[in-house]
């Protein structure tokens, strides 16, 4: 039977727009960083930064709320589907276990979606209105600090690893016998990574896996800490 490309349609959707967003946030940050103030010639493109960044956040609303009917409605499969997603990471063994925990503690990996995803719900249009006065600072002073805040940087990154897992559940590959063979008997990141690429959808399970990565470095630089 084939799957339901709306769903898929939406997790893509998501995953694009927040993986847009977490890059422009790291190219913004990385220059704001530097000391010193911002020239004038180079304000006109962190206005089209700032922007469009703001353009992204305010359409999180829409991509947070679906993408959590998406994930409650199939809590099972994406739960299973995290765990063989975290199979064929290449994570080392202090950095799985720490994600291991954190899920644990949060009630499983659906329930914490959810939960995260409700952060960009709820502050998508704070964080734009933030970038949009640090931009009117700049142009007045010509220097601002940068980056989205700390808790919402956090909440992005599990709701890219949602919205991965998300579109490898709706087009059914991470539930593939296969895989599911593969993670059940112990099979290392790259025997599960094979199982995938058998089936032509590596590329699919390349995103998430990294996703799952980008969520263990943010574990380690303190996010999700109670």
């Amino acid at each position: 039977m084939r799957f339901d490309p709306s769903r898929a349609h939406i997790a893509l959707l998501a995953l694009t727009d927040f993986a847009r967003l977490n890059r422009l946030d790291d190219v913004w940050t990385s220059y704001l960083r530097e000391p010193g103030p911002v020239p004038p010639e180079h304000a006109a493109m962190l206005a089209s930064l700032t922007e469009e960044m703001g353009n992204l956040l305010e359409g999180f609303i829409g991509h947070a709320m679906r993408l959590q009917g998406l994930v409650d409605e199939r809590r099972d499969d994406v739960n299973r589907a995290f765990v063989n997603t975290v199979a064929a990471a290449p994570l080392s063994p202090g950095q799985r276990s720490a994600i291991e925990q954190v899920i644990r503690e949060q009630g499983g990996f659906a329930q914490f979606a959810i939960s995260q995803l409700t952060v960009l719900y709820d502050e998508s249009l704070g964080e734009a209105q933030q970038l949009r006065i640090k931009m009117t600072v700049i142009r007045e002073r010509g220097i601002s600090a940068g980056d989205l805040t700390f808790r919402f940087k956090c909440a992005l990154g599990l709701a890219l690893l949602a919205a991965s897992i998300a579109l490898l559940v709706s087009t059914g590959t991470i539930l593939l016998p296969t895989v599911i063979a593969a993670v059940q008997g112990g099979a290392g990141p790259a025997a599960v990574v094979a199982a995938f690429a058998a089936h032509d959808v590596a590329g699919v399970l390349l995103e998430a896996t990294h996703a799952v990565v980008g969520v263990a470095h943010l574990i380690e630089n303190g996010c999700f800490r109670r």
